[in-house]
This record gives structure tokens, C-alpha cells and sequence, in this order.
């Protein structure tokens, strides 16, 4: 008990708390609390960052920042069809090539932007069976719990990350099971409740004793 609270006197030093208080940073500019299991950092100037610990980071620009920002997140100017550009701002054409462009040097021998010609992969048969609705395809089931959220959160983006997620990990459930769980969330975000997920995809919750 007594390490876990050293723990936290540390955390608090830096600026981090983990029972869902508020705490402001820089005179009130950052303000971080843990809401659910992700960490949500917001500014005064209206960036929300959220990352779930995992997989998941989301980062949220006010609209002020409409079409004046660049990298990896997109240019946001409401195009899609843009997104993948250069540092200099020319247009690429992949996703890959626009990563290269941004890429910083930081030290990390193990940091790669390829596969080196040893690329995961998915067979159209580990597709269909993963698109299935015992599988990523429960969140895109219009008959499905969550029918009620399709309409106000777009499932595609969750639905393409789980089955790559749990395609390339060999069919590992809880690839699965974080993949919904951040629909989930998105969902709930609006206002919309999602009963019986766990049961439905067969997740279990771990609860730490």
C-alpha cells in the first residue's frame, strides 16, 4: 500500500493523476483527467487529446483550425480525398509515403516505416471471416445492438481497424474486444448506450482487484 501511494505522490509530481481528477498545468493552459481508461488532455485553446494506454489516440482541432493544419492527422479541409501529403505539401499516394515525409528523427534503433518485405497479411477468407457478425461485423449489423449509433457514428473506420487488427494477429479476441470496446466509446460519446456488446462478442471484462 504504501509503494502504491509513493507511486501516486510521483505521478502527482509530474503533473498526473489517475482517479479521475482534473489537473490543470502550465497556470490552467492543460488541463488532464482519466475519464473511463483513457488519459483526455485539453487547452485552453480547444485541442483534445485522448489516448486509451493501447491503441487508440484521438486527437480533436476546433474549428478555428480548419484547413491550416498538416501531418499525419490530415489537412483538415473537409476533403478526404487529400489527406496524404508531404511536408512540403505536395500530394502522395499512400498513406505510407505521407508517414515517410513526417518521420523525425528520434534515436529508436527499432523504429521502422516499412516491413522490410516481411508484411503482414490478410486472405480474403480471414476477411470474410472477420467481417462476420461473431466478429468485427457486430458494430456494422444493422439488426445488431448497435443499430441505435450507426446512424450518428460512422462504424466503417472502426469496422476496416478491427478486422486488420485481429486478422493480423491471428485471430487474438482481444484485438477484437479493444476494437469494439472504442466503438463503444464513440458511441457513448453521443449519448448512446450500447447493452450486451460483451456479451454478444463474447468479451470479458477484467476487473482489478
Amino acid at each position: 500500500e504504501r509503494e502504491r501511494e509513493t507511486e501516486r505522490e510521483r505521478e502527482r509530481e509530474r503533473g498526473i493523476e489517475t482517479d479521475g481528477v482534473m489537473v490543470s498545468l502550465v497556470g490552467g493552459k492543460l488541463q488532464v483527467v482519466q475519464r473511463g481508461r483513457s488519459a483526455v488532455l485539453t487547452t485552453d485553446f480547444g485541442l483534445k487529446v485522448s489516448y486509451d494506454w493501447s491503441m487508440m489516440l484521438y486527437i480533436t482541432a476546433p474549428s478555428s483550425y480548419f484547413d491550416t493544419v498538416g501531418g499525419l492527422c490530415g489537412n483538415y479541409n473537409g476533403d478526404r480525398g487529400d489527406e496524404w501529403t508531404s511536408r512540403s505539401g505536395s500530394r502522395l499516394s499512400s498513406s505510407l509515403e505521407s508517414a515517410k515525409s513526417w518521420k523525425v528523427p528520434d534515436g529508436d534503433l527499432f523504429c521502422h516505416d516499412n516491413c522490410r518485405n516481411n508484411c503482414p497479411s490478410c486472405s480474403p477468407a480471414q476477411r470474410g471471416k472477420f467481417s462476420g457478425n461473431k466478429y468485427c461485423g457486430l458494430m456494422t449489423d444493422s439488426n445488431s445492438v448497435f443499430a441505435n449509433c450507426t446512424g450518428k457514428v460512422d462504424p466503417n473506420m472502426f469496422f476496416d481497424n478491427c478486422v486488420y487488427d485481429i486478422c493480423i494477429n491471428k485471430g487474438i479476441r482481444r484485438f477484437l474486444c479493444d476494437n469494439i470496446e472504442n466503438y463503444v466509446a464513440a458511441c457513448m460519446a453521443e449519448d448512446i448506450k450500447i447493452d450486451r456488446w460483451r456479451t454478444l462478442a463474447n468479451c470479458r471484462k477484467c476487473t482489478l482487484v
